[in-house]
């Protein structure tokens, strides 16, 4: 019987602390809800620009290897190789050869 007056006063304080609690519960949701509903709205956006971008990307693949084809060709239209050097080249066989030998030999 002598405790019953600290028990009753713990009880008032764990009420007043659960209060609290909810309290800081509703304040954070009404803070939060926003930021995360922003957030997903953000991520969903980045998504579709991102597959949007991807499918750019390989429908331009096409174009950009033409390009690079052409650039290609003016780069070596002044090297000016022999006449047999694509023959050569074919009859090298590149499957178990030293890349470095074959450059040491040019």
């Amino acid at each position: 019987m002598q405790s019953g007056p600290l028990v009753h006063y713990v009880q008032v304080r764990l009420d007043d602390s659960i209060g609290l609690i909810d309290d800081m519960e509703e304040t954070l949701d009404s803070m939060l809800d926003p930021k995360l509903h922003h957030m997903r709205e953000d991520i969903a956006a980045k998504e579709a620009r991102n597959n949007s971008a991807h499918h750019t990307c390989w429908s331009r693949r096409p174009l950009n290897n033409g390009k690079l084809l052409a650039a290609l060709e003016v780069m070596l239209a002044p090297l000016d190789p022999p006449e047999d050097s694509h023959d050569q080249l074919e009859q090298i066989g590149f499957d178990n050869v030293n890349l470095w030998d074959l450059v040491a030999e040019a």
